[in-house]
């Protein structure tokens, strides 16, 4: 693990492999908070007629809005966990517990349409809405990912145990009938 300090923020760039999703989004949240900073310093740069100080604070800016999107797509990656399981074939895990509800609506389908199209790669998509945790969304994000299956037509099951945890088989699922992927191409 190593350190980076930019404007007085520091950070924790190289990872263990244990915790890397939460700790990628805690880095792409660093560096999208550190990138408003140095916007938001570069205007009052300019407003002072500091031209030079604003263009140096609009590159730190520009440098942390794009290591933020990396941290973003790393993470992203990271979401998926892939497990076989001796009475469900291949599975593969989706969590979105941690996200907005806007936000995990947007990776199920991203997951749904690529998935949908690679034939007999993956049975079941396991999606994590909610956890024991406590909900922020006070069960929005619950709420919309079912309306969302039911209006697509996408058969699913609550996972025995775990509420909030829902089992979507794959190969039952026909991408040409998808009504989101027809909106969105």
């Amino acid at each position: 693990m190593y350190l980076e300090l930019h404007f007085g923020c520091l950070f924790y760039l190289v990872v263990d492999e244990e915790d890397d999703y939460q700790i990628l989004r805690r880095a792409a949240k660093q560096h999208w908070d550190a990138m408003k900073t140095y916007y938001e310093a570069a205007v009052d740069a300019f407003m002072k007629g500091d031209r030079k100080k604003a263009t140096y604070l609009l590159e730190q800016g520009k440098y942390h809005n794009q290591k933020a999107r990396e941290a973003d797509e790393k993470s992203a990656g990271e979401i998926l966990d892939t497990r076989k399981s001796d009475t469900q074939g291949e599975v593969i895990t989706l969590d979105l517990h941690d996200h907005r509800p806007k936000e995990a609506l947007s990776l199920l389908k991203l997951h749904l349409r690529s998935l949908a199209n690679i034939p007999l790669a993956f049975r079941h998509l396991k999606v994590i809405v909610d956890t024991d945790a406590e909900d922020i969304t006070k069960g929005k994000r619950k709420r919309m990912v079912v309306k969302f299956l039911e209006k697509e037509s996408i058969k699913w099951a609550e996972e025995e145990g775990k509420p909030g945890t829902y089992l979507i088989q794959l190969d039952q699922i026909d991408p040409n009938k998808l009504n989101f992927v027809k909106v969105s191409e």
